[in-house]
């Protein structure tokens, strides 16, 4: 990431500290994250130069206002503005940590074989939950674990699939043979 966008990032976040409105925002622009990282060609028209910030800034009010804030879309107006409207979903990445971060939420990735529903990407979550930890976990597909699952947070490594243990087993197989 670009010291530029995590800058903006920082400051977005701590006007919304300033506001009392981290967890409003957070969620308002989960939505325009996953908006800008669902239609391929919002990229190209916020990357194209023939194509004014006028025009950009009209399409995001016309796409989010009503449905953020205020302060929210003027966000995004000034990334336009800036020239930094490419780089929105770093910042907001970004702006998402920081605020898990200020939520006591510890971020994770899990990583299975094949896709995991939400409910069950809910279900791992709450099992850390019940041991007092609030955890929001990212999915990732590796096919190379065959079964089963494996969770990193921090440096804690959770191993549960079906090629750790196989090399566990071939482990203690090429013990026993010494």
């Amino acid at each position: 990431m670009s010291q530029a966008a995590h800058r903006y990032a920082e400051a977005f976040f701590e006007l919304a500290q300033e506001e009392g409105k981290v967890k409003a925002w957070k969620q308002q622009m989960n939505q325009v994250a996953l908006v800008m990282d669902s239609v391929p060609e919002l990229k190209g028209f916020f990357g194209a130069v023939k194509i004014t910030n006028e025009e950009k800034k009209q399409l995001i009010i016309k796409s989010f206002e009503g449905r953020i804030d205020e302060t929210c879309l003027n966000f995004l107006c000034l990334l336009t503005d800036k020239k930094r409207i490419n780089e929105v979903s770093m910042i907001l990445k970004d702006f998402h940590t920081l605020c898990n971060a200020h939520e006591g939420i510890e971020e994770g990735t899990v990583y299975a074989a094949r896709a995991l529903s939400d409910i069950q990407i809910k279900e791992l979550e709450n099992s850390f939950e019940v041991r007092g930890r609030h955890v929001e976990l990212t999915l990732k597909v590796d096919e190379s674990l065959i079964s089963g699952f494996k969770i990193v947070l921090d440096d804690e490594v959770i191993d549960a699939s079906m090629k750790s243990k196989i090399t566990r087993m071939k482990n203690e197989l090429l013990k026993e043979r010494m």
